[in-house]
């Protein structure tokens, strides 16, 4: 990330897609570290926020885009596919994009 910042960060949960891209730095925050910190981390982290070279990523976003459907993401599929089989209108869903700078 030092010769090319420029990241996108994409997250899907339940039928909920946001993709942010933008431009990151590395660092470390011991404090920011130990509030975020949770037991599920350990997993990787076996010394916790003390694991040698531990790094943060911290994103400023610039462009976001969402996309939210009504019906979870193996229905959602299926609809899809349906609608590229039969050659209808796919499925509504909630989307857009956002200048951020």
């Amino acid at each position: 990330m030092r010769d090319s910042p420029q990241v996108n960060v994409a997250v899907s949960d339940k039928g909920k897609w946001i993709s942010v891209s933008g431009r990151a730095e590395t660092g470390f925050d011991r404090a920011r570290a130990e509030r975020l910190w949770h037991k599920q981390l350990e997993a990787w982290f076996k010394d916790g926020v003390d694991t040698p070279g531990l790094t943060m990523i911290k994103v400023a976003a610039e462009s976001a885009q969402y996309w939210a459907t009504p019906h979870g993401r193996m229905i959602t599929m299926l609809e899809y596919t349906a609608s590229a089989v039969l050659r209808t209108d796919p499925p509504e869903a909630d989307q857009g994009s956002v200048r951020l700078r």
